[in-house]
């Protein structure tokens, strides 16, 4: 239910748009994002899988399969990267982790 609610999407996005601004190398920016959701460092293998999966959705947007801009949102900096994060940030932000309270 979460998946496609604007509250969410509208977060992701500006979760895209901060991890865009930052201009660090992937790997630190994975790390913050995963930080800044859950309060917790990832493992390394969640940084890992993290990280593949944001390369390989912004070749998708880079090829054009997926449309950037529609995912995005309007925004500051390059397109690609802001929807390939934002799309990373939904995911983090459709966790169990990030959605149950304990």
């Amino acid at each position: 239910t979460l998946l496609n609610d604007p509250f969410f999407n509208e977060a992701a996005q500006k979760l895209g748009q901060w991890a865009t601004q930052r201009k660090k190398e992937e790997a630190l920016t994975v790390k913050a994002l995963f930080e800044k959701c859950l309060t917790r460092p990832p493992d390394p293998h969640e940084q890992a899988a993290l990280i593949v999966f944001y390369q390989k959705q912004l070749s998708r947007f880079k090829t054009g399969e997926l449309e950037a801009l529609k995912v995005a949102g309007k925004g500051e900096g390059e397109v690609n990267q802001r929807a390939a994060w934002t799309v990373l940030a939904r995911v983090i932000l459709n966790t169990d982790e990030f959605i149950t309270r304990n």
